[in-house]
């Protein structure tokens, strides 16, 4: 029997984090997280099951990083969101309930094999 992926969610605090995250190399995916809310503990669920890292950005904590987000990625903010950076360029957004794990896992292959 396959054992479940295992997701390592890193919380991103400060603007100072998010702005080291558009300057890594490679791939990157964000995740914005309201967790009072029951649509984005939804999504929460699809991403811990890709396993890798997310990058975490609690919305109701840090308001001000979703806008920091929309600004560094082009992409209107929404919560739930996942982003994917590739080489600190956005390549693929979804929110809500397009947030799954075969989703995030084909992203991550294209963007992987571009």
């Amino acid at each position: 029997m396959n054992e479940p992926s295992t997701t390592e969610f890193i919380t991103v605090a400060d603007a100072a984090a998010l702005a080291a995250l558009s300057e890594r190399p490679g791939l990157t995916l964000l995740y914005l997280h309201d967790p009072w809310c029951s649509i984005s503990s939804r999504a929460f669920h699809q991403l811990d099951a890709l396993g890798g890292a997310v990058e975490l950005i609690d919305v109701d904590a840090n308001p001000e990083l979703g806008r920091i987000v929309e600004e560094m990625t082009g992409f209107r903010h929404e919560s739930p969101q996942a982003i994917l950076l590739r080489d600190g360029v956005p390549v693929w957004s979804a929110s809500h309930f397009a947030i799954t794990t075969d989703a995030a896992r084909r992203a991550l292959a294209r963007a992987g094999s571009a």
